[in-house]
């Protein structure tokens, strides 16, 4: 026959076995969750880093778009310069100082990009 210490012991062991047992399935889904949130924050952190880089770039780019409209307009009024020459004279050939004389459609076609 079994004796009442042995089956308290095992009912005590067993009991501890079960709350154990629970105690390390709520630890592990603490730890699980608690990674989870580290790693949403360092995405969120890597999402602004992303916005911010291309926010830096766009800043770095604005004196390269400056300088482009600047040139294009000198180079726009270079062009008018000479169209309203050639209007103005009633000609279609044009004194070009670098090259001598131009016809009116090659003088304009020549200082645009």
């Amino acid at each position: 026959m079994i004796s009442s210490n042995f089956l308290a012991l095992t009912a005590i062991a067993t009991v501890f076995i079960v709350i154990g047992g629970a105690a390390l399935v709520l630890i592990v889904w603490v730890i699980g969750i608690f990674n989870a949130l580290v790693a949403m924050r360092n995405r969120v952190k890597n999402a602004w880093a992303q916005i911010d880089v291309q926010l830096k770039r766009r800043y770095d780019l604005i004196p390269n778009h400056e300088e482009q409209g600047v040139g294009k307009i000198a180079r726009s009024s270079a062009v008018m310069k000479v169209y309203l020459t050639a209007i103005m004279v009633g000609s279609f050939f044009v004194d070009d100082p670098s090259t001598g004389p131009v016809h009116l459609n090659h003088a304009v076609s020549k200082r645009h990009p």
